[in-house]
């Protein structure tokens, strides 16, 4: 990586954060579980390409994910289905 330049996941956790949501809605969010949230934002796993696209379309379109937050439901991280 060159320079400054961030990865999703630190882009994300700003995100989440600017946006004053809680891990809890973030997982709901994202489709994802608690602890591969945490490793997203502790640099431990990557976003998978669906995760990145997800999160663009959110950022993208905020009102997209306000009215998922009713809605969705916390899965678990895509990484460890098989």
């Amino acid at each position: 990586m060159e320079g400054n330049m961030k990865t999703k996941e630190a882009i994300f956790r700003e995100w989440r954060i600017s946006n004053k949501l809680t891990r809890k809605q973030s997982t709901k969010l994202m489709n994802v579980s608690a602890s591969c949230l945490e490793s997203w934002e502790q640099g431990r796993r990557r976003m998978t390409g669906s995760a990145q696209r997800l999160f663009e379309i959110y950022r993208n379109f905020p009102f997209v994910f306000l009215t998922f937050l009713d809605e969705g439901k916390s899965g678990g991280c895509p990484e460890d289905r098989g």
